[in-house]
C-alpha cells in the first residue's frame, strides 16, 4: 500500500459495521479531485491570476486488521479494528518545474505535493469522505503554491547547471480488484500464541517471551485528474516470535523470527511453531553465554540467509531507490550515476519484479510481500532488470525524472521510486561448504585464525551516506575455523564499507533465502543466496551496559 505520510486518519472500530468503500470511496475521490481542478487563490482586481493545480490525486486506504500476543503463555491484548486513511497530491505549475523536488535548509521540504488537516469520522460516510478530501486537497493546493515561491526564489540566488523536469507522462492505468474480507478464527491463533509463548517458560535466561500473530485485508482506492482509477485489495497474515536476555555482562540481547505470508494458509502448522520456539530459546541460550568480541576485524565475511539478503538490501535496493536528489541537494558517488557501467562482480545479476506473487524454493510456494499490481503514481508495476552481469543496466523509478532516465518503471514506493521483489542472483553459484572452505582460505591469507560468518542482522536497514555503504547491525555472528568449530560471538558491528565492495566479491551461494519485511513504510521481499565478501571491517563494542536483574526471573 502507499507510504505516503498520511495527512487524515479517519478510524472505525471494526464491531461498527463499516461498509467496504467500493463505489462509494472511488465516487468521492473522483468528485473531488475533478473539483479541485478549479482551486485558485482570490486575487485583487487586475491582478495575475493565480496558478492552477495541473496535477492532483487522492487515496483511500482501508485496513482491517486483527492482532493478538502473548507473553510467557499470559494472553494480552487482543484487537479487531478497521482504520482508513486519506492521502493527496496536489501540483502546481508545469510538468517542467512544479512545486515538488525541493530542499533547502532555510525553505524546508517538499518531494511529491501531499498535503492535507486531520479529522476523525466515525464511519465511511459519503458526506464525511468528500469533506476530508476537500480540506485535504485545500491545504495541499496552499501549501504548493507556497513552495512554488520559495522554489522559484532558491533559482534566483543559487546556481543550479542541471535542471531536470518534475513529472513524466506515464499512460492511464484502471484496475479493480477489490479486497478480500478478513477472515480469522480468534481462538484458534490466541492458543497458538499463549502456547508458542510458553515455552520461552523453560529457559530462565529470559527476560521476555513473546509470540504475536497479526492479519490484515487492506485495499487501496487511487483516482487522479488524468483518468487512472484503481482499487486493489491485499492481504498479509504474520506470526512473529521474540525473545529478550541480558548476558551476565549486560548486554540486551534480542531474537525474532517470523513467519510471513498472504493469509493463514502460509503459515506454519502449530508443531511447526512450537518447535521454531525451542530452538529460538535455545540459541538465546547460546548468544546470552557467548564472550563478547575483544578485537576489532578486518577481513572475509560469509553472509547467509536472513544477514544474506539484508546485505542485498543494502548494498543493491537501497543505493538504487530514491533516485531524483531534490533541487538543493547533491550527493556524489551514488550508484545511479555509475548506469551502464559495472557496479558488482560480473557473475551478479539482480531483477525486481513486484508482478510475482510467490517464488518456488524447490520444495513449496513461498509468498511475496513485495508484490503489488499498481504502484503509488497509479503506474502498473513492471518488471526491471536492475543489473545484468555486473552492469548497472536500470534503476528504480517513479514519475519523478532523473537526468539519464525520464520514465518511469512503474516502481513508487511513497513518493520515489523504491524496492518491491528484488531477486539476486549468479551464473556461478557455490555451495554453502564450498563458501565456508574458501572463507577459511581468505582468513589464512589475512593472518586470522578464523573467518566470520554472519547469519542475522538487524531488520533496520540504515541509511547510507557519504561516508560509504552502512550495513545492518549483526545479531548472530560466527567465528569460522579451519578445525570444523563454529562459535558465537556477541558485540560487533560494521563499519561504513566502500561500494567497491560488490564489485569485490567472492561468491555467490547456490541456494537463495526469502525475507519479507517492512521496509521504510513498504511490504518488501529479498530473495537471495548466501555472499561471500573478501574484505570488511568490524569493530567490537566499547559500551559499558547496565547490569542484569539481581535475583532470577520469577
Amino acid at each position: 500500500m502507499n507510504a505516503l505520510v498520511m495527512l487524515v486518519v479517519l478510524a472505525a472500530a471494526s464491531d461498527a459495521g463499516v461498509p467496504a468503500p467500493g463505489g462509494v470511496a472511488m465516487q468521492a475521490l473522483v468528485t473531488e479531485v475533478n473539483r479541485a481542478k478549479e482551486l485558485a487563490m482570490p486575487t485583487a482586481a487586475g491582478a495575475k491570476p493565480s496558478e492552477k493545480p495541473y496535477y492532483i490525486s487522492a487515496f483511500l486506504n482501508e485496513a482491517e486488521t486483527y492482532d493478538v500476543w502473548a507473553n510467557f503463555g499470559a494472553l494480552g491484548n487482543r484487537n479487531h479494528a478497521t482504520a482508513f486513511s486519506v492521502a493527496t497530491r496536489v501540483r502546481v505549475g508545469s510538468p517542467a518545474f512544479d512545486n515538488t523536488n525541493f530542499q533547502d535548509q532555510g525553505f524546508g521540504f517538499m518531494f511529491g505535493g501531499g498535503g492535507g488537516r486531520r479529522a476523525m469520522p466515525a464511519e465511511l460516510d459519503p458526506d464525511l469522505l468528500r469533506y476530508t478530501l476537500w480540506l485535504a486537497l485545500d491545504d495541499a493546493y496552499k501549501s504548493g503554491l507556497e513552495t512554488l515561491s520559495k522554489k522559484r526564489a532558491y533559482l534566483e540566488t543559487n546556481q543550479v547547471t542541471e535542471k531536470v523536469d518534475d513529472f513524466s507522462k506515464a499512460p492511464v492505468f484502471m484496475l479493480d480488484r477489490p479486497r478480500v474480507p478478513l477472515t480469522v478464527d480468534a481462538e484458534k491463533t490466541a492458543s497458538l500464541v499463549r502456547k508458542a509463548s510458553a515455552v520461552f517458560l523453560a529457559n530462565p535466561v529470559l527476560q521476555e517471551g513473546t509470540a504475536w500473530y497479526r492479519s490484515a485485508s487492506k485495499e487501496q482506492n487511487f483516482a487522479s485528474t488524468e483518468g487512472s482509477r484503481h482499487r486493489f485489495g491485499e492481504e498479509e497474515a504474520q506470526l512473529q516470535l521474540s525473545v529478550a536476555a541480558q548476558a551476565t555482562d549486560g548486554m540486551e540481547l534480542r531474537l525474532t523470527q517470523r513467519f510471513a505470508g498472504h493469509d493463514d494458509r502460509d503459515l506454519p502448522s502449530e508443531a511447526e511453531v512450537l518447535d521454531a520456539a525451542k530452538k529460538l530459546s535455545a540459541r538465546m541460550g547460546e548468544l546470552a553465554k557467548a564472550p563478547l568480541a575483544d578485537e576489532d576485524y578486518t577481513g572475509p565475511v560469509l553472509f547467509v540467509d536472513q544477514a544474506a539478503a539484508l546485505f542485498f538490501l543494502s548494498t543493491l535496493g537501497e543505493p538504487l531507490s530514491n533516485a531524483r536528489e531534490p533541487l538543493g541537494t547533491r550527493q556524489s558517488g551514488r550508484m545511479i550515476d555509475r548506469l551502464g557501467k559495472r557496479v558488482a562482480a560480473k557473475f551478479v545479476t539482480a531483477i525486481d519484479d513486484p508482478t510475482i506473487t510467490t517464488w518456488n524454493d524447490g520444495k513449496r510456494d513461498v509468498p511475496l510481500w513485495g508484490s503489488f499490481p499498481v504502484d503509488d503514481d497509479g503506474v502498473q508495476a513492471q518488471r526491471v532488470s536492475l543489473v545484468e552481469q555486473g552492469v548497472l543496466k536500470r534503476y528504480y523509478m517513479s514519475r519523478a525524472p532523473t537526468s539519464k532516465v525520464k520514465e518511469t518503471n512503474g516502481h513508487a514506493r511513497g513518493e520515489q521510486g523504491g524496492v518491491g521483489n528484488l531477486f539476486v542472483t549468479t551464473s556461478a553459484p557455490v555451495t554453502r561448504a564450498a563458501l565456508k572452505k574458501r572463507l577459511l582460505e581468505l582468513a589464512k591469507d589475512e593472518d586470522l585464525e578464523y573467518g566470520l560468518m554472519v547469519e542475522t542482522a538487524d531488520e533496520r536497514v540504515p541509511r547510507s551516506g557519504s561516508d560509504g555503504v552502512r550495513l545492518s547491525s549483526p545479531v548472530l555472528v560466527w567465528k569460522v575455523y579451519a578445525d570444523g568449530r563454529e562459535s558465537l560471538v556477541r558485540g560487533l558491528s560494521f563499519k561504513p564499507a566502500s561500494p567497491r565492495m560488490l564489485k569485490e566479491l567472492e561468491a555467490l551461494g547456490d541456494e537463495a533465502y526469502v525475507l519479507n519485511l517492512e521496509h521504510r513504510g513498504q511490504r518488501t521481499s529479498v530473495v537471495a543466496p548466501a555472499v561471500l565478501v573478501k574484505l570488511l571491517d568490524l569493530t567490537r563494542t566499547r559500551q559499558e551496559f547496565e547490569k542484569p536483574p539481581l535475583l532470577p526471573r520469577p
